[in-house]
Formats: C-alpha cells, structure tokens, sequence
C-alpha cells in the first residue's frame, strides 16, 4: 500500500492523531491523483476490502474491480457528476466483494480538486462498511413488511419467525410476567422453523430472570454453563442468549423477547439492535391486544347483557324501518323469533291508533325525532304482538351513532300488569275520593309531619278553604284546636292519636277554628295511616260538627227537665184537683139545699175560690201539657186583633205597635182561651220589658216544616203547614246565662209581688200541648224576639160541644171507679139524687168484677184515669171487652192528652177534668144516656 506524500508537511503529532482517529472510528480515507491514475487509502481502507496490507494495486481500475459490477455504474455516475463540477461531491453506497467471496456494504464520500482552468486533478473522501447497519436495515424491512398487515396474535407470531430467521436464531418467543408464581406465560413460541404451542416455566435461576429487571441480556456462549439448573437450556442445546424486557409507559416489566442460538455469536450488536428497536412494538401490540380482549369481553358481556336483560330491547333502524337487532326478551314480548322480527319494524307492532286518538305513526316520528337529537326520552306506548293481544309498554329510546346508519335502540318494559295494577288502584282511588266526598264528615288525611296529603268537601267547608290552598301546609297552621271542656289547646296532634289508640274518650267535644270560619264545636277521631308492612305512614283525621247536636243535647236537657218539672207539677196537680173536685162538688150539692140567701152566698164563695184555684192548676197542668184541651178551630188573626185591642190599653203611651198580619191561612185547632193567654203573657213580658218606650211588633207567615226538620226538632211535631206568630220588643232583652230557664216554671226576674213565674211556663206548656214550637232569641240591651209556630188546621167547623151549667136530672145505672173516696161518695149522692141508680169500686180490678159480674147493668161507667194497681187504661179496655156498648166517662185531675185522644178514638164517649162542674157532668151523664 502507498501512502500519499501530501500529508509528510503536517506535524508528526497531528498525523498520528488523524491515524488513531479513523483507527478508533473503522473510517477509511482514500485520495486519488488523477493525472498519475495513483489512488492512495489509508490502513483501515484494506481491511474494509478485505485485502491483505499491501495487496492492492493502486490504481483506479484495481479499486473499480473490488466493486460489485451491480452497483459500479452508480458509483461510476456518482464520482463523474462531482469530477464535471456539477455537484461538489458526491455519497454513494454499493456492495464489494471480498476475496473469501463474501459480501460487504460500503459507503463512501468524496469530493474532487480543481486547478485554475477548472481540470480536475485530484479526489479525496472517505469510506466506511455498513454492512452491519444494512443487515440491520434490511432486518428491519423484512420484519416490517411481513408484520405490516398483522394484528394481534398473527403479528405476535409472525414477528418472532421474522426475528428468528433474520437472526438466524433456532429458538424465539414472547412472554408475559405471571406475578402469581413467578413464572413467564409464553404468547408466541418459535422451535426450528415453525410456531409451536406455548408454555409456562419458571424464571427461578434462569437468564430470563435478570432480563425481568429491565435489563438487555445477553450470553454469546456457554450459556447453559452460567444457568446449571434451567432445565430447558439443556434440553433445547442452547449456547447463545439474547432477552430483551418489555416495559410498559411507567416502566414496568410486564415480559420480554427471547432469541436462543445452538451455536456462539459472534457479533451480538446486531441481535440487540433489533430487539430493542422491535421490543416497544411488541409491548405496543400486547397492550392492543388485551384493550382488544377486554373490549371483546366487554363486548361479549355487553352482547350476553342485552341478550338475557329482563327487558326487552330492540335496535331499528330508520332508513329501513326494520328491526336489525333483537333480545330474547323482544322476542317474548311479541311472541315472535328473532328473524321474523327482523323483518318488520316498529310500525308492524303497534296499533294503527293509541289510546289517546291520536294515530302511532305521527307520534313515533314525534318521538324517534326527539331522540335523532340527542335526548333520552321515556314515554309509554301500546304495541301489539302476534296473538293481536294490546301490551302496554314503556320505551326509551336512545340514538346509536353510526356512519352509515341512522338507528335508534328502543328499551321496552312491559307494564300491562302495572297499567291493570294502575287502574285498579285508579278506580280504588276514585272510589275512595267519592267515599270521602259522600262522607257527611270532615275527613282529613296527613304525612307522619302532619302535613295535609288530602281532604273531603265537608273538611273544606269546615275550614273556610279549599284543599289546593290547604295541600302540603301544616294541619296546626291551618286550624286551632281547643278542648271544650277548659278551652285548652292543643299543641300536639299525637295526642289525638294517642288517646285514640287507648280508647281514652278522644270523641269528647272540642272547639275548631280556622283563620278562614268561626268556631264550631266538633267530635274528633283520629287513627294512624299504615302501609303494607304496617309500618304508619301518616293519619287520619275525622271531624264531625256537632254544634247543632250540642244545641239538641242542650234543649233537650232542657225538654227533660221541664218534663222532669212537668211530671212533677202534673201530680201535684192531681191531687189538688182531686181535692177541689170534692170541695166543689159538695158546696154546689150543699147550695142547692140552702134556702137562705147569706149562707148560699158564703157556699158560692167557696165554689169561686176553689174555681180559682182549679184555675192555678190547670195552669200547671197546662205548662206540663197534661191539661184538657177544649178543641175547635180559631181565627188566630181574629184572636190577636182582640188581644192587641186589650193590651193597646195597658201599654204605656211611649210603646209604639206594630202589626203584620201576613199569613195566608190563619186557622189553627185548639183552645182559644189558652192561646189568646199565652199571647197576653208574651205581650206583658215585652211591656214590661220596656219601661221607658220601645216598639212592640207582631207579625205572621205560614212556613213548612219537612220530616227531617221535624226529627231534628227537639219539640213534637209533625210535617206540614204552620202558623208562625213573631212577637218582638226593642226592651232590655234577657240575659244569655239564664235564657235557657225562661220557661220553667216559677222562674221570673220580676220583683217580689210582680210575677208569679208561671207566665212564660204557661205558654209553653200551651204551644207544646197544640203540637207546636215556642223559640226565643235576645240580646241583652237589644230586646228580645219570640217565635211561635202552630199547625194549621185544614177546616173551619167548630164541633165543640156547647156546655151547660144547669144541673140536669135523669135515669139509669151509674159504676163510679175512683181511688178517691171523696170522689165516690159527693158523686154518687149527686148522681142518686138525680135519679141515678149509682155502685162504686175504689179500684180498676173491682170496677172490673162488678161490670163483668153484670154485663148489661151499667148504662154509664164514670172511670178514672189515675189509680193504683189497674190504671184507668187498661180498666177502659177490659170494660169494652165486657161491654163494647157501655157509656164510659173519663175523668181526670192529670192525664196524657195521648191516651185520652186514643181512649175516645176508640169508644169513650167523653172526658171530663178534675175539677168538674156538677152541672156539666149530669149533663154529659143525661146526654149519654138518652
């Protein structure tokens, strides 16, 4: 070899520098002398040829003869286009031959040098081998085109036959980490020349342990020597190893790539090289493939999912209308297979019509629309399946993006048996709402917080408002609950519950008010609402209003105890009648045998005394309703025409009257006299009642009274057309606290000597005893009003039996029963001495033996109403069953205006009151008798 002389002026120090450089670098330099056709190159330059040191020949032809003839015209071309000027140097790569016949890429670089008239005279440049990097590259390519189009386990076992035989490996796999024994899963394995089945081994004292700790391994030779215990070496012949890790983004060992060879390598940068560069592929790939299997098990799931879900769901689509995807669970609901679904849509499925009228097809575009625009929508719809039978579905739909495709996923769940469920539970609901509303009872419901959840038309009523202004509010704000006993509120509506639950008498009255009505006495009944589990959920709240029936109980307390008052004074009255029948009786027998004048006029006082003491009875007896009632028709209006006439008289001047006889029918039947009494003691009242002036008014109507209002009433009375006298004053009015004892006998607010207290007694007993209603109502200051309401009558005939006074003679057979010896004995003189054949029994059983001893004896019985033992009664009924002919008389200082009616509704002939007149009995006695 020659060396050039150019370089014999550098410095020994650089030229040595420059030697060690391209030593160090394997970087050959060459200069070729044009004009001498002499190429110089340094050391390096041999033995990137391959040639001996020496054996070169130097000139441009020996170096054109090294090169592959394949390749010399571009190298030719190459160093031509720089030697002309045209490019300032030149890079080339080709192949050489070297003397054992092996081949070798080069890569030179050059550049020419020109003299003055621009001739070349010489080129210098540079030459390395790449045969290494194109070994690498041409690795490289061939891998990358036979994986380009691989995926997946065909890329993964594709790669490692590449690498292998590339390589010239015998052996080749990938594998993965297996933390839970620590061991390695192989993914792809390669055995002389073909992909064979994976395996499991561990990486205890094996070179692919220290590859696991992120480190490239490599073992050229003996390898098997520095793993004694890996079994697999030694059964595979393995002497060279190369392992690679493969690490995930964070660094972590998740497996590695092996190559194993039976023979030593000589040259391991090349092995390294393409593992490495391939190793991130790999770990890429292997990542792909398990998102790949997650998502095709998450997939499959999602298939498996949607196949088995309890709903139904359905996937159409809109260009073709036809179902394209179905579950197992559609396929149930329409009774069809999936194919026969596919071949249909929604349209097919549904009624022409929904339940609302409107038509399926415009309300599916409606709804398909809503969901193409992204929103999720639920609503319910009716389909149809193959037995034609209507289900009640409730869809979602949802849009399914897709590239090709507009399609929509349709959830279905049927709800036929909830939409039957929902309408019993409507129906129980309507029948409930209408069971309230029919309840005469304000029925309010609440949450366990007492918030109110419902409430009937009788609670709205109650409380002032409606249930829409009441809903959700709390039942203590919306009314004030207060016992009526102390007026003590009530804060707590548990209590209610409470004593309800221990049956503690919670139905005891209480005043209610709202913000929106008055006050109004209630009964209450309250209870917890529970569900199914019992578990309460709220309560229940049922107020009655009973200030009407407070106001019954109240009058009829006070009905009871003038009755009380009544009986009392009606007995008291017997007796004294009694008495004064026989006071009266015997003075009227003792006048007629007098013939002096003075003494008959002392009798006569007696009779007019004990006259008007029989009056003063009848008073209470009238109070008490026992009393007789002479019974004709009466001009009401001709009546108080005469009583206003009297009273005009004794009014003080400053009274004013005012009168309004407005009635249309002014005839009632009754006593007269006890009438136009009452209405004097009214008119008297209200004189008094006013000392300086006032107005004294009377005004009349005809009103009906219903059966309900007459059972309602706390008087007895019954259904039809009334009389109504109002008789009002503008005086000091009477006192709330004793209004209710104005009717009781003996009561009055006049001074003593002023008022005897039987005046308004007296007037109520006589509106009670003609089947009417006597009512009041005052104002202290403000004067008083009363109203009193008496049945029509419906003829004007008085059939009243006229009276006499004169003492009447005549015959026949007389039977006196009376406890009363008194009695007997004064009318059994009178009656014989009138010409009378007279027997008497002091009781109803030996009244009886007599009659029944002597049927026809008796022409007349006189009877009494009252006596122990037998009452006069059931002695009239035994008598009419002795005799239904005999004549019987009742008498009677206190009796039933009922069983006296009914007594002469069936057979009496005629009643007579104690005390009695002896003029007027031996007239009815003759009268009958004749």
């Amino acid at each position: 070899m020659s060396h050039s002389n150019t370089n014999d002026k550098q410095p020994q120090s650089e030229l040595e520098f420059y030697r060690k450089s391209q030593e160090i670098s394997k970087i050959g330099t060459w200069h070729w002398d044009i004009a001498a056709d002499r190429v110089t190159w340094s050391q390096n330059v041999e033995s990137i040829f391959g040639l001996e040191p020496g054996t070169f020949g130097g000139s441009f032809q020996d170096y054109q003869a090294l090169i592959l003839q394949d390749d010399l015209d571009e190298v030719l071309k190459q160093i031509d286009v720089c030697l002309k000027g045209q490019q300032p140097n030149f890079n080339v790569k080709h192949r050489i031959r070297w003397p054992d016949n092996s081949i070798h890429w080069l890569e030179g670089w050059g550049g020419a040098q020109f003299d003055e008239q621009g001739k070349p005279i010489s080129m210098a440049g540079s030459v390395v081998d790449i045969t290494q990097q194109k070994k690498s590259e041409d690795a490289l390519l061939q891998i990358t085109d036979h994986t380009a189009t691989k995926t997946g386990s065909a890329f993964l076992n594709t790669f490692v036959s590449e690498v292998a035989k590339s390589l010239d490996a015998d052996y080749a796999f990938i594998g993965l980490y297996n933390e839970l024994n620590h061991s390695i899963d192989t993914i792809s394995t390669y055995v002389n020349g073909e992909i064979v089945d994976n395996f499991n081994y561990a990486l205890e004292d094996t070179p692919c342990s220290n590859v696991m700790t992120n480190t490239t391994c490599i073992y050229p030779s003996q390898t098997q020597q520095q793993f004694p215990k890996d079994i697999l070496l030694q059964e595979m012949g393995v002497e060279a190893y190369v392992g690679v890790p493969l690490t995930s983004e964070d660094g972590k060992v998740i497996g590695l790539l092996v190559t194993l060879y039976k023979q030593e390598l000589q040259d391991t940068a090349l092995h390294k090289l393409i593992m490495e560069i391939f190793a991130p592929r790999i770990h890429a790939e292997i990542d792909r493939i398990q998102v790949y299997e997650a998502l095709e098990s998450s997939e499959q799931r999602y298939r498996d999912l949607i196949q088995y879900a309890p709903e139904a769901i359905v996937l159409f689509d809109l260009n073709t209308g036809k179902f394209i995807e179905v579950n197992s669970a559609a396929e149930a609901l329409f009774q069809m297979n999936a194919d026969e679904l596919k071949s249909i849509g929604p349209a097919q499925v549904s009624p022409e019509l929904q339940s609302n009228g409107r038509r399926s097809e415009e309300m599916a575009k409606h709804y398909v629309s809503e969901a193409i625009s992204g929103k999720h929508i639920t609503f319910e719809w009716e389909h149809i399946n193959k037995s034609n039978d209507l289900i009640y579905c409730e869809i979602s739909l949802q849009h399914v993006p897709d590239k090709d495709r507009q399609l929509v996923r349709g959830t279905l769940v049927d709800i036929t048996d909830r939409k039957s469920a929902h309408q019993v539970l409507l129906n129980k609901e309507e029948n409930l709402r209408i069971t309230l509303n029919s309840i005469a009872d304000a029925v309010i419901a609440t949450d366990n917080s007492f918030h109110i959840e419902r409430m009937n038309p009788v609670a709205e009523a109650l409380i002032g408002q409606s249930f829409d202004l009441c809903e959700g509010k709390i039942l203590a704000d919306i009314i004030t609950l207060r016992f009526a006993s102390n007026h003590e509120k009530i804060t707590d509506y548990r209590i209610l519950l409470q004593q309800e639950a221990d049956n503690t008498g919670i139905r005891s009255p209480f005043i209610l008010q709202s913000p929106y009505n008055k006050e109004v006495i209630v009964s209450c009944n309250a209870a917890p609402i529970k569900n199914v589990e019992q578990k309460e959920i709220g309560s229940v709240f049922v107020f009655r209003d009973i200030s009407k029936q407070q106001e019954i109980e109240d009058q009829l307390r006070q009905a009871q105890k003038m009755e009380s008052i009544g009986q009392l004074a009606g007995g008291i009255a017997h007796d004294f009648n009694n008495m004064l029948a026989g006071v009266i009786a015997t003075s009227e027998l003792l006048n007629l045998s007098i013939e002096n004048a003075q003494q008959s006029k002392y009798v006569q006082g007696i009779i007019d005394t004990s006259l008007r003491a029989a009056d003063l009875t009848q008073q209470l007896l009238t109070f008490s309703r026992k009393g007789k009632t002479e019974s004709k028709i009466i001009d009401i209006h001709h009546s108080l025409e005469n009583v206003l006439s009297l009273l005009q008289r004794s009014f003080d001047k400053r009274i004013n009257i005012k009168t309004d006889l407005a009635a249309q029918n002014h005839h009632i039947n009754g006593d007269q006299s006890q009438i136009e009494s009452a209405i004097i003691n009214l008119g008297v009242n209200a004189r008094d009642a006013m000392p300086n002036g006032g107005t004294f008014s009377v005004s009349t109507t005809n009103i009906h009274y219903d059966e309900q209002y007459c059972q309602n009433s706390t008087f007895d009375i019954k259904p039809g057309e009334f009389f109504t006298i109002t008789i009002s004053d503008t005086g000091v009015g009477i006192d709330p606290n004793i209004i209710s004892f104005i009717f009781e006998p003996f009561f009055t607010t006049k001074g003593v000597g002023k008022g005897t207290g039987l005046g308004l007694s007296a007037v109520y007993g006589t509106v009670c005893d003609h089947g009417g209603i006597i009512e009041v109502d005052s104002e202290s200051g403000k004067g008083t009003t009363l109203t009193i309401s008496l049945p029509i009558s419906q003829s004007h005939t008085n059939d009243s039996l006229a009276k006499s006074l004169n003492i009447a003679e005549g015959n026949g057979s007389i039977l006196i029963i009376d406890d009363e010896e008194t009695i007997r004995k004064i009318c059994a003189d009178l009656l014989e001495g009138l010409g009378y054949e007279v027997e008497t029994a002091e009781n109803g059983q030996q009244g009886i033996d007599l009659a029944r001893n002597n049927p026809d004896k008796f022409d007349t019985v006189l009877l009494d109403m009252i006596m122990p033992g037998i009452n006069g009664k059931d002695v009239f009924i035994e008598l009419r069953k002795i005799n239904k002919d005999i004549n019987i008389i009742i008498t009677s200082g206190f009796t039933r205006d009922a069983d006296v009616n009914q007594m002469l509704q069936d057979g009496a002939k005629a009643f007579i009151q104690k005390p009695f007149r002896v003029g007027e009995l031996s007239r009815i006695i003759r009268e009958l008798n004749n």
